[in-house]
């Protein structure tokens, strides 16, 4: 049985990509330690959901994951409010 070869530059030009805008919010009043604790979960559940299928079970999709993170890391903007501390990141996805 003959298969068709997929033409990648063809298949790559139908794929769209998406922005997605990520925001984390937290009351002033956190402990400085569950801050750090809450933003680093939030890029880890960014980064997931970018990369939803790396199982990260070989040492390239590890040092994958671990790129995409500093990426991530990197767009984050804070804003602080009276109230609060804002944390906002754009992606293409």
């Amino acid at each position: 049985m003959n298969t068709p070869k997929m033409n990648k530059a063809a298949l790559a030009s139908n794929i769209k990509m998406v922005n997605h805008k990520f925001c984390l919010v937290m009351g002033k009043d956190i402990h400085p330690v569950e801050l750090a604790n809450n933003v680093m979960g939030w890029v880890k559940d960014i980064v997931e959901f970018i990369r939803p299928h790396n199982t990260m079970t070989s040492p390239r999709e590890v040092f994958e994951m671990l790129q995409l993170t500093k990426e991530v890391s990197g767009q984050i903007k804070s804003i602080e409010t009276k109230d609060q501390f804002v944390y906002i990141t754009d992606r293409d996805v």
